[in-house]
C-alpha cells in the first residue's frame, strides 16, 4: 500500500487540507486538496483575540478535515499556523481546544519558518539561478527572502497581508485609483526599508495563491499553450498587462476571470501591487511563479527527506525512469553514441553546439521515446505530450518544450507539428538545434535499438562526397545496418550533407 501523508495549512485567508500520496518511484502526488476561505484574519477583534465566531469557524473546518484524514489511512498528519494564529493573543487556548477536538496538534510557525519552508519548497522544485528573491504573500503577512548559493542571506516577515492591506487601504469590493496610490506609497516605504532588496537584478519568485491566480489569469488572456503555473516567467510589462485587464472590470467580473480564484476577486489587485512595487525597487530580472510553497517545504521535511539534498531535475527524471521502467543500460549507451556523433559533426565543422547543447541532450537520452515499450507507435506522440505537459521540477517551461521536442524527435513532420503551438518561442538557429540534437538522439537510439550495446566507437569522417559514420562494433552486428539505414536520411537533411554508414568488426582488425 502506497504512504500517504496529510497537510493541514491554517492561514489568515484560507484553511486548507492536503493530503500527498508516495508512489514507488517517490513522487508525490496529491490525492485530496480542500480548501475553505476562513478569512480567520477578519476574526480578530479589538483586544488582539480571536472571536467566538472565529474558533468556532476554525473549529468547524479542522472537524470537517478529519473526516477527510480519518476515511484514509495516513502515515502521518501536519498541523501548521501562520500570521493570524500567531498574533492571536488567545492561541493557547484555542491550540488546546482543537487538540482535544479533533487530535490535531497545531504548529504555530514564526515568520522566520515560514521564509524558511518557503525556501525550501523553492530548492527541491525549481533550478533557479545562483540568486533569487522570493515573496510570499498571505492574509495576514508578507515573507520576503533573499537567497544565494542555496542558503537563506536575509529574511523579513511584514506584518501585512492581503487581508490587511484590504482593511487599511480599501473602503469598497475594490480600491480605487486614489487608494491604490496610497497602497503603492506606503509599499514602497516598507520595502524601501530592506537594504538588501533593491536593485538587485535578480529573479522575484511569487509563491501562493495570489502569485499562481496571477500567473494563470496572464496564461488565460494570452492563450498560452502549455499546462502548468509552475516556473512560469513574466515581465513587468505582463504584469502591467494582467492588471490593465482587471481594471476596467466590475468585482462581479473579476470574479469570474478566468484563472482566478472566486474568493481572491477582492484582493488580487492589492496583491499585484505587492508583485509590481517590489519588481520595480529590485529591479528584477523576471517575476517567476512558484507552484510550491509553505505546505510542500513541511511535507518535504517532514516525510520526504530522502528528496532532499538531490539535483532538482535530477530527481525529477530519476522518478520518470521509475515510473517507465526505463533501461537505464541502454540510455546511456544511447548517449555514449550521441555525444560521438556531435563531437563528430563538431571536429568536422559540420556543427556548433553550446554547453546547454551539452545538458539537454544528456537529460534527454535518459528519457528518448519514453513508454515506447506501452505504445510502439505513439512514441514519438507519448514522449512529446508526457513530457511537455509534466511538471519536470528544474525546469523551465521553455526549457521543458526543448527537452520535449530533442526527447521525442522521429521525422521533420511531426517536429513541426508539435512545435506549431509554440511559435515565436525559438527562433530559426534555435529550432535548426533542437532537431539536430533530436535526429542525433534517433540516430543514437538507432544504433542501440537491439539493446545488445554493440557500438563500440564510431568515427565521423568528413569527404568531398558527403560524410562517412564508421561504427566500430565489439560483435558482429544483427539488424543494426538495416535501421541505420533508414534512420539516417533525419540527419542527412539536418547537416544536408549524405551520409555512408560503414560497420566494423573491431577484432577482425
Amino acid at each position: 500500500m502506497r504512504e500517504k501523508y496529510g497537510i493541514i495549512d491554517i492561514g489568515s485567508n484560507t484553511i486548507r487540507l492536503v493530503i500527498n500520496e508516495k508512489a514507488v518511484s517517490g513522487r508525490l502526488s496529491i490525492v485530496e486538496n480542500v480548501k475553505v476561505t476562513a478569512r480567520l484574519r477578519d476574526y480578530l477583534n479589538e483586544d488582539g483575540c480571536l472571536s467566538i465566531e472565529g474558533e468556532e469557524c476554525l473549529n468547524n473546518t479542522l472537524l470537517s478535515f478529519q473526516k477527510i484524514t480519518r476515511s484514509h489511512q495516513l502515515k502521518g498528519v501536519s498541523c501548521v499556523a501562520t500570521a493570524t494564529l500567531r498574533e492571536a493573543k488567545n492561541r493557547d487556548k484555542i491550540i488546546r481546544n482543537v487538540s482535544k477536538l479533533t487530535g490535531f496538534i497545531i504548529r504555530l510557525l514564526s515568520g522566520e519558518e515560514e521564509a524558511y519552508y518557503g525556501f525550501l519548497a523553492i530548492m527541491h522544485s525549481m533550478e533557479v539561478s545562483s540568486e533569487g528573491l522570493s515573496v510570499d504573500i498571505g492574509g495576514g503577512s508578507t515573507e520576503i527572502t533573499y537567497f544565494k548559493d542555496k542558503k537563506i542571506m536575509e529574511s523579513h516577515s511584514f506584518p501585512f497581508g492581503v487581508l490587511t492591506l484590504k482593511n487599511l487601504f480599501c473602503k469598497g469590493s475594490l480600491p480605487s485609483e486614489e487608494e491604490r496610490q496610497n497602497l503603492r506609497a506606503f509599499l514602497f516605504r516598507q520595502f524601501q526599508s530592506l537594504s538588501w532588496i533593491i536593485n538587485k537584478e535578480i529573479p522575484l519568485i511569487g509563491i501562493g495563491g495570489s502569485a499562481r491566480n496571477v500567473g494563470q489569469i496572464h496564461q488565460a488572456i494570452t492563450d498560452y499553450p502549455l499546462g502548468g503555473i509552475h516556473q512560469y516567467e513574466m515581465s513587468i510589462e505582463d504584469l502591467t498587462e494582467v492588471q490593465g485587464y482587471l481594471l476596467p472590470m466590475t468585482f462581479e467580473q473579476i470574479q469570474k476571470a478566468e484563472g482566478l480564484s472566486r474568493d481572491r476577486g477582492d484582493t488580487i489587485l492589492l496583491a499585484m501591487e505587492v508583485f509590481t512595487t517590489l519588481y520595480k525597487i529590485m529591479k528584477a530580472r523576471c517575476f517567476m511563479i512558484s507552484a510550491k510553497g509553505l505546505r510542500d517545504g513541511v511535507t518535504l521535511e517532514e516525510f520526504s527527506t530522502e528528496l532532499m539534498g538531490q539535483g532538482v531535475l535530477e530527481n525529477s527524471l530519476k522518478i520518470v525512469e521509475k515510473e517507465f521502467a526505463i533501461d537505464s543500460v541502454h540510455s546511456r549507451q544511447v548517449l555514449e553514441i550521441a555525444l560521438e556523433l556531435i563531437k563528430g559533426l563538431e571536429k568536422n565543422g559540420l556543427a556548433q553546439f553550446a554547453e546547454e547543447d551539452f545538458y539537454l541532450v544528456k537529460k534527454a537520452a535518459r528519457i528518448f521515446y519514453l513508454g515506447q515499450h506501452l505504445e510502439e507507435e505513439g512514441a514519438s506522440q507519448l514522449a512529446f505530450h508526457y513530457i511537455a505537459n509534466r511538471m519536470l521540477e528544474g525546469l523551465g517551461h521553455k526549457g521543458r518544450i526543448k527537452l520535449a521536442l530533442i526527447a521525442s524527435y522521429n521525422k521533420k513532420d511531426t517536429f513541426k507539428l508539435f512545435v506549431r503551438p509554440f511559435n515565436g518561442w525559438f527562433d530559426k538557429n534555435e529550432l535548426k538545434t533542437i532537431r539536430l540534437l533530436g535526429a542525433l538522439l534517433k540516430l543514437a537510439y538507432t544504433l542501440n535499438q537491439a539493446k545488445q550495446n554493440v557500438v563500440r566507437t564510431l568515427e565521423v569522417i568528413k569527404e568531398e562526397k558527403g560524410v562517412r559514420l564508421r561504427v566500430y562494433c565489439n560483435r558482429e552486428v544483427g539488424t543494426e545496418p538495416y535501421h541505420t539505414e533508414r534512420q539516417k536520411k533525419h540527419l542527412e537533411k539536418v547537416i544536408k550533407e549524405n551520409i555512408s554508414v560503414e560497420f566494423i568488426h573491431t577484432s577482425l582488425i
